[in-house]
Order: C-alpha cells, then structure tokens, then sequence
C-alpha cells in the first residue's frame, strides 16, 4: 500500500479530482492549507494569524494498491510541463506499513 499526497493550489482542485477519479481512486481525502515561499515568510513571518495569510492551497491524499501508485504520479507528472501559475500540481509517495 502507498499513501499518495497531492498538493495543489485551489484552482487545480478540479483537475486533481479528474484525475484521481481517471486513475480509479474511489476514496480520498482534502484539506484546505496555507502555502508559502520565502517572500511570503519575509512578510509575514512564522507566526501570521489566519487573517494574514490566504488559504489557497489544498493537500489531497489516498492509500492506493502499490500498482496503481505509479500511474497516479505519472499522471500529475504530466500535467507538470503544461502549468502556467508557477505552482504546478506536486505529488508524493509514501509507504504504508500496515493500516487497520
């Protein structure tokens, strides 16, 4: 088993829910999280309260069979050279252990 995580910026939403759904995940999670460069830190520091700092990112995982992990990744691989914003889709793998 694999835990697949995506991080994104809201407006890609979309387009990683399509291709979660293409690649066959039935179940999968999403959260809202702040994201942030080195320009924004120098701004604003560690500490920013939530006014401070906009959520526009998202992080979305699943735990997938190993053979369907790595077209997962190669699918998000893809969509890499096409982004515009700077911030293209990330994906990563981690394994998992054991799951109950």
């Amino acid at each position: 088993m694999k835990l697949v995580g995506i991080m994104s910026l809201k407006e890609h939403r979309r387009i990683v829910r399509d291709v979660l759904q293409n690649q066959g995940v039935q179940i999968f999670s999403e959260t809202d999280i702040l994201g942030h460069t080195t320009e924004t830190l120098a701004k604003i520091g560690w500490f920013a309260t939530p006014q401070a700092t906009p959520e526009y990112s998202t992080l979305c995982f699943a735990i997938v069979p190993d053979e369907n992990a790595g077209p997962i990744l190669d699918a998000f691989a893809k969509l890499g050279p096409t982004d515009d914003t700077g911030h293209p889709i990330r994906a990563f793998l981690v394994p998992v252990e054991r799951m109950v």
